[in-house]
This record gives structure tokens, sequence and C-alpha cells, in this order.
């Protein structure tokens, strides 16, 4: 018989499991002394056999990784209250006992940073920024944070904020920055995925329009213009001059944008490389039509201009479209132009220019015809790839050079000779560009329908004079896409000289379309498609030049992109993606207040939900600095406006639904030295935002304003979008630093938790004497409204600075301590509930502050975790679990209460 000491809640089965046995006339079996399922809770678990901490608490079962010990799952298994759940489902409570995590420090020189998981492995991450950076360390497991990557932004006007915005649970980066918002999402190939926005709704007429890039003044615009042709008019889109009719070239009739035929070839006809000209090719029309600019940028006066009309030869009129490359190879631009003869047989038409721009009649080339009929066959791309400056071609079917091998210089090519047929369907589209780096021209098809690009890099050599040229001998290399690429455009987009290829990507059903890039390779093929972003249905996708970049003023091209709403093509609107240097493009939401050349610039942004929309999306509200007014330099001329923009879908937002409304003026409360937060605090599922006006950032040198606390509410939609409330929380402490809405005393209720720097001045920077107004605050959540006459505060002896504080749970009460950054180390102070006090603050643990402190489980067992930076370095505090429930009841050990 075996024999073994019973603890009382063992007794109390044993004892109950015997009279039940005796009443039934039964013997009772021999029960293990030690061992999971004797239904003994025994020194090494916390349970054994039934869950009893709690209605949906369960014991794990005998012979399983979590024998023995309370376990959560997404079947009902939950912990009992206070404790938290494990990644490996099983329930720990915390012992309020930190040891450094294994690899701390880690290198992480950020000013602000969060933790949550950015790439959905299940584990947090840490996500900061500094300048013009955003840095990832990745967690793991083990609480070690190895791996890191980091990103290039554009410099913020205001704090970063990071949180979820989309409805994949992943944390998500917001920036305010002078053009606007922009929002990077968590992903999982750990690179943050940019939210490219169309913030700019245009009017499209009816019959839509074309937009393409010209430079139309590049000695003193080194941004690219573009050209919209709606209707019968053309016209530069920030340009004063009146709009230019189309020729009447169409039955006697003014063309329209519908009669245009292809694409507008667009590049340097006259030899003014300043100016770009631009070919329109009307359908059916018996000339082609060549515009170049006038005017200047500098007066905001620039228009097309007719250069030269192009008459075709006797019984040709234009089909597909029209090219303007250099057909003979003499180093000026010539024409070519897809036509049909009097007896409807498709030919090529080729018009030479005869210098500056002068051009003779275009004529059909039999060169260009194919089969025994004499028709021609249209090229899907024009480019010089053999390095004789003469053009050769990319044909649905082969790519040809001209006159390959031949002697036949400043001539219409003798022959084409293919070098490179396909075995299957006839590429769709085309485009060349030099996409290794190496000197010479490659090329890159699709076919239509089809995932997947192919990219045919040129073999090189060297010609008489040393100078690279191409053999016409091409690698193939093929690039998997998501969904079947289209609008190809080339040029480098991430700044490194080597051509990247540019494309949508085509959105089926519920799917918009994608807008991606592949980058050049100087080795190897090309590399795998980045997404830039979902842009509804992809209408135009041009490459241009805006020189104030991601990087400050750079050469790296950007995209433009001009897109229809999705689902419904309900409304048009323009977005600029930005090429960067770290090949992500990036494409802000711009705030734009009716009538204003200039922009709003943001100086805070927050996730929630403000909308009166009702749906599952999260909104973003936008602090601003209103461009309304350009001498701002006295109290009275300082606006302020609050933006509501709503969000959609993937990170998405409404900017038709943006609105704004204007902020109590300054001397109520100071916007631009405000810190702002944003949560629920009446329950209506319509969330406030909270701002105090005296930041460290503005103050804490000198003397800083009261104490001012301005809620903002959410009460419909338009202009009346939020009614402000401004109070004074009439406390002593100065220079807020950090807000956070969180539940503070376990009522449901979300509080305000205020960390105060307080004012450096004086003798006051001496470390041994405290800062004045330094302290950290509660303000108390009463019925849905933050009372100004219900604050608690922290402080700290004589000679402690605070530098960040956050909610912890300590012990397995339900009511978080407060976990401080301080001189000297990580302190907690723990609430009394009942008279709503916090305590003395205890050293946690001892180490260097000066930096930010976040909370989070960092390690996936269930437990809060401390990280905090100290200089360039993060600090990672793992939580240790309290001992177990059977230790506990054998020998009174209390879990919790360090």
């Amino acid at each position: 018989m075996h024999t073994r000491r019973l603890t009382a809640p063992g007794l109390a089965v044993v004892a109950t499991a015997a009279a039940l046995l005796a009443a039934a006339c039964t013997t009772l079996p021999n029960v293990d002394a030690e061992g999971c399922g004797n239904l003994v809770v025994n020194a090494n678990e916390d349970c054994d056999g039934f869950g009893d901490l709690g209605d949906g608490t369960q014991c794990g079962a005998p012979n399983t990784d979590n024998a023995c010990f309370f376990v959560c799952d997404d079947q009902g298994a939950v912990c009992p209250d206070g404790w938290g759940c494990g990644a490996d489902g099983r329930c720990r409570r915390p012992s309020g006992s930190f040891e450094p995590g294994p690899g701390s420090p880690w290198r992480f020189p950020v000013g602000d940073f969060a933790i949550g998981d950015v790439d959905g492995d299940g584990f947090q991450d840490l996500v900061g920024n500094e300048e013009q950076e955003l840095t990832v360390r990745f967690g793991s497991e083990t609480g070690e944070l190895a791996s890191e990557v980091d990103l290039l932004t554009r410099e913020p006007q205001g704090p970063v904020t990071f949180g979820q915005f989309d409805e994949d649970g992943l944390m998500d980066v917001l920036v305010p920055i002078n053009g606007g918002l922009f929002v990077m999402r968590g992903d999982s190939s750990r690179t943050l995925e940019p939210v490219a926005y169309s913030p700019l709704e245009i009017e499209v007429p009816p019959g839509g329009a074309k937009l393409f890039p010209v430079e139309s003044d590049g000695g003193a615009n080194l941004n690219t213009e573009m050209v919209v042709v709606a209707g019968n008019v053309m016209q530069f889109i920030s340009s004063m001059a009146p709009a230019t009719t189309l020729p009447s070239a169409c039955g006697g009739n003014p063309c329209t944008v519908t009669d245009i035929a292809g694409d507008v070839p667009v590049t340097d006809v006259d030899g003014d490389p300043v100016r770009s000209e631009f070919a329109l090719a009307f359908r059916g029309a018996t000339s082609v039509y060549i515009y170049t600019s006038i005017g200047t940028s500098q007066n905001n006066n620039f228009a097309p201009s007719l250069l030269a009309e192009v008459p075709l030869g006797a019984g040709l009129k234009v089909d597909l479209g029209a090219y303007l490359a250099d057909v003979d190879g003499d180093g000026d631009t010539d024409l070519m132009v897809s036509v049909r003869n009097a007896t409807n047989h498709p030919k090529v038409a080729v018009a030479i220019n005869q210098g500056s721009g002068t051009f003779i009649a275009a004529t059909a080339r039999a060169v260009f015809d194919r089969g025994t009929s004499g028709d021609a066959t249209w090229p899907i791309a024009v480019g010089d790839l053999a390095g004789d400056e003469k053009a050769d071609y990319v044909f649905p079917d082969f790519i040809a050079i001209s006159d390959y091998g031949i002697n036949n210089p400043f001539a219409v090519p003798l022959t084409l000779t293919p070098t490179q047929f396909i075995t299957s369907e006839s590429w769709s589209e085309a485009v060349i560009g030099d996409f290794n780096g190496d000197g010479i021209t490659d090329a890159a098809t699709t076919i239509e329908g089809r995932d997947g690009l192919d990219v045919f890099l040129n073999a090189p050599t060297v010609d008489m004079l040393g100078r690279p040229v191409g053999t016409g001998i091409f690698n193939k290399f093929h690039i998997d896409t998501t969904d079947p690429p289209r609008n190809l455009r080339a040029a480098d987009f991430d700044g490194d000289f080597v051509g990247d290829i540019a494309f949508a990507e085509l959105g089926f059903g519920a799917k918009p379309d994608a807008v991606s890039v592949i980058f050049g390779n100087t080795s190897g093929g090309p590399t795998a498609p980045v997404h830039m972003g979902s842009m509804g249905f992809v209408e135009v996708l041009e490459p241009i030049s805006s020189v104030l970049g991601l990087e400050g003023i750079d050469a790296i091209a950007d995209l433009f992109v001009l897109s229809s709403s999705f689902p419904d093509r309900s409304s048009t609107s323009v977005a600029l993606l930005q090429g960067s240097s770290s090949r992500r493009m990036l494409s802000p939401f711009t705030l734009q207040p009716p009538g204003n050349v200039d922009p709003d610039v943001p100086r805070s942004a927050l996730f929630g939900h403000f909308s009166a929309d009702d749906d599952e999306f999260r909104d973003i509200v936008a602090i601003s600095d209103a461009a309304l007014v350009f001498d701002q330099s006295s109290a009275t001329d300082k606006v302020s406006h609050v933006w509501m923009v709503p969000g959609g879908a993937g990170g998405q937002l409404d900017a038709s639904g943006a609105d704004f409304v204007e902020l109590p003026a300054y001397t109520a409360f100071d916007t631009s030295c405000a810190v702002w937060a944003s949560g629920d605090l009446d329950g209506d599922g319509r969330d406030e935002i909270i701002g105090i006006d005296n930041s460290s950032r503005c103050y804490g040198t000198g003397f800083s304003p009261a104490t001012r606390m301005s809620v903002v509410h959410a009460v419909g939609g338009g202009s009346t979008a939020f009614d402000t409330v401004v109070s004074d929380l009439g406390t002593d402490a100065r220079a807020v630093v950090r807000l956070q809405l969180t539940d503070l005393d376990n009522d449901g209720d979300l509080d305000l938790l205020a960390l105060f720097a307080g004012e450096a001045r004086g003798s006051a920077l001496d470390p041994t004497t405290p800062v004045e107004g330094a302290a950290v605050a509660v303000i108390w959540n009463n019925d849905g409204t933050l009372s100004p006459s219900a604050v608690s505060t922290v402080t700290f002896a004589k000679g402690r600075r605070y530098f960040d504080v956050a909610p912890i749970d300590l012990d397995d009460s339900g009511i978080p301590a407060l976990a401080v950054l301080a001189t000297g180390g990580v302190f907690s102070a723990t609430l009394d509930p009942d008279t709503k006090t916090y305590g003395t603050p205890t050293r946690l643990f001892q180490q260097a502050g000066e930096g930010q402190l976040e909370v989070g489980d960092l390690n996936a067992d269930g437990l809060e975790d401390i990280a905090f930076t100290v200089a360039d370095d993060v600090h990672v505090m793992l939580a240790e679990p309290g001992v177990s429930r059977g230790e506990e009841l054998a020998g009174g050990t209390q879990v919790g209460g360090q």
C-alpha cells in the first residue's frame, strides 16, 4: 500500500470520493502519492484532474505537454483570472520578478518604439523609429531579438503611431510627414508593406482621359509635368495656361480623347532635351501630330504647342498607334506609325526626321511586312537592343535586331533578324531597359492573362571602339507574380542606376489591382516583385521625376498612378508613389482643404473608430497645422485642424469621406505642443481623442503653461464631425511626455495615464535635485468622462527623474500596477482600488534609464515582460513565472506579492 502526504484540497477530494465509494460498499483503490493523475495538486503542479479556479478553467491531462497545469485554447479553455496564456497553451501567473532576456541588450537606435506582432509569426516584435528610419527587431519564443530590418521613411512631423490599423491583427505604423499621412502594414515578408493612397480626386469627363508625363521646362523645373487629354482638349495639369484644342482631323471634326490610338509616345524630337515632344495619332486620321511645349514653369503658363503635322502616304490611315524612335540610326528621332492602306491591309509607315523635328511624309516600309499577304505586324516595344543607335523591335512573337551583321548606316533597316522566339502564346506587352546595369538594353515581356513576366538579358560584347553593345543573344529569366501583370514601365525606382520594371497586377472579383516593382540586379536576374500597395482599378501608370523624394532632393524615379475606386469605379483619384533606395515606395494621404494651394501638415495621427459609418474598419484622425494662414507669428493667427479620414479594407482610406473641423485657438489650447491618445471613453463604440498641451518637446527647460486637457468627441459626419471640450487639470504637473488610455482600476472604463517630465531649470539640472512638476498622473474615468477633479499621482523621493511609464500585471489581482522608468532603474507602484491611490514606488530592478519603456509578452509565455531603451540599445527583462500552486499550498508561499 502506498503512503503519501495530502494537501488540504487533496484531502477534500479523497474524502468525498471515499464517502461515495463507502456508500456503494466499494473498496478504495491504491493512489500514487506523486505524479499527474492522482487527483492531488503536488508541489510541481497547478492542478490535477479538474479546473477549480473559475468557470472555463481546465487542467492539462496526464501524458500531455501541459500535464497538471492549467491550459488555454481556442476551444473554450481559459486561464484563471490574473494568469496569462502562453503560446504553448499553458497558463502562468506572474511572480513580480524579472531576469535579463537572452542576448540582451540589443542594438536598437530609436527614439520611440512599441511592442507588437509585425510579421504574424505569433511572437511579439519591437518596432521603432528615429528621424527618417524605421527599425524592427523580430521576436522569438526565447525572447531573443536577433533578426532586424531597417526601412527608410520621410522625416516625421510629429510622433509616429504604432498600432493595429487594418483587419489582419498585425502591428502597423502611421507616420505624419510634410506630404500627409502614410501607413506601413505589418506583413509576413518582414518588410512592412506600404499602403499606397490616392488622396486627390479628379473629375474624369465622359469618354475618359489620357495622362502622360512630359518634360515641359526642364531647365527651370526638374519635376516632370503631366499632360491630361480629356474631351477634345489637352492641358498640363499644373499649368494655368488655357487648354489646347485637339486638331480637326477625325472625319472633319475635332478629335477627342477616344480617337487616340495606343499609348502616347514621349521623347526628344527636336534636339532640345529641356523639353520633350509627344505624338498624337488619331485612329483613321491621315496625319500624325507632334507637340512640344511653350511657356515656363516660373510663370506657370506652359502649354502644348504643335511642332509638326506629319502627313501619311497616299491611301494610308492611322490604325494602332505610333512610336518615336531612331529608325535609321542617324541620331534623330523618327516617327513610326501603324497604318492601314487603301485595301485595308496593316502596314508600318516611317517618317524620317530631317533634324530639329522636321519630317518627311510617313510611307509604308516593306521590311516590316510579314507573310505572303504583305501585311505588317506592329511591334509592342521599340528600342536600341544592339547598341548601334538604331531601333530594334519586340514583336508579339519574337525579338528582332535591325540589320543584324549588315553594314547599313543611316538608313531604314534592310532586314529584321529574329533572335528570340516563343513557342506558345504571343506576348501582349513588352518594355525595354537596362535591367542589369551593364550598359546594354534588355527586354521584358508578358502574356495577357498569365501570371509572371519574362526578362531577357542581352548578352554584352564590345564594338571596335571598345563600347559595350548587345549581341542579340538573350538569357531568359522568368519572374513569378501574384496576378497577371500589365502596364509595364521601366525606370530606376531605387536610385541604384539599374533599370527596374513597374507594373500593375490585375485583380479579380473582390480583389483590387496592385502596383508592384521588379528591381534590376547587377548579378543574376531581377528580384522577385515587391508589392507597393493596392490601388483600385489602375488606369494610368507612368514613371515621372519628382525632385523632392524620400531621401530629400534626389533623381530617383517616382510613379504616377491614376486609378478608379474599387469596387464601384465611382470616383477617380491620383497617387504619387515616391521611389526610395529602401525599395519601398510611399504614397502619403494628403490633407488638402478645399480651395487651398498648400495641404495641411499633420503633427499627430491616431488609429481608431471615429467615423459614423459603424463599419469594422479603423479610421485615422490627424491633428494638423492648417495652411490657411501664412503668417502665424501671433497666437491669434495659429490655426489647427482635426481631420477624420474613414478607413477601409486593407488599410485603405476614403478620400471622399475625409473632413476636418477647426480646433480651439492657441490661446485656449496649444495644439502644436500637445500629446494625444485615443479610445472609447463613454462606451458608444466611437473613440474620443484626448490631448494635453504642454509637451516636453516644447517645454521643460523653462516656464510651461498650465496643464490643459482637450477631449475631442466624434459626434457626426461632415464638418461637424467633432466637438471639443478644453479643461484645466488643476495640477502642478508639467511637460507631458506620454498619454495612454487603459483600464487601471478594472472597472471596465478607460482611464488616462499621463507621464510628466517636469521642468528642469535652475538647480534642477543637478541630478540630486528633483525637477519641478514631474509626476505620473492617472485621470480617472467617471461614467464616460475624464474628471479633472479625480486625479491620482505617483511621486518619487527626492532626486529621481521620470522617463516613461506603462501598466503591467505583476500579480494575479487583475489590477495592473505601474512600471516606471526613472533615474536608477525600473520601479513599480500598486493601486489601492478602494482609495484610488498609488503606494510609494519600489524598485523592480536597477538599471540606467533615460529612454522609453514598453510592456509586452516577448517570449510568448503569457506573462508581461519589460523592454526599455538606454542610448542606442534596448534591454529586455523577462517576467519569471510564479511558483506552482502545489508548492504554494504546501509551503504557504505567497505568489505575486514581491
